[in-house]
């Protein structure tokens, strides 16, 4: 996200009620919670589709092999 979009969403918050701000920064933290457990669910398959794909690899060399 760029600065100018950042000041926008600032110059919006700005006109919030402190309860409307509070309610804010609470859906925010559950909002950065779900992005940072769908981050870690993403890099698990990434991780996991790789090392699949080495052993199938490494299954058709051996097989390849005989």
């Amino acid at each position: 996200m760029n600065q100018a979009k950042i000041d926008k969403i600032l110059s919006q918050c700005a006109e919030l009620s402190v309860e409307e701000l509070e309610q804010l920064a609470k859906d925010l933290k559950k909002l950065l919670f779900r992005c940072r457990v769908q981050e870690k669910i993403n890099l698990r398959r990434e991780d996991v589709a790789q090392r699949l794909s080495e052993a199938m690899d490494h299954r058709m060399d051996k097989t390849g092999a005989e």
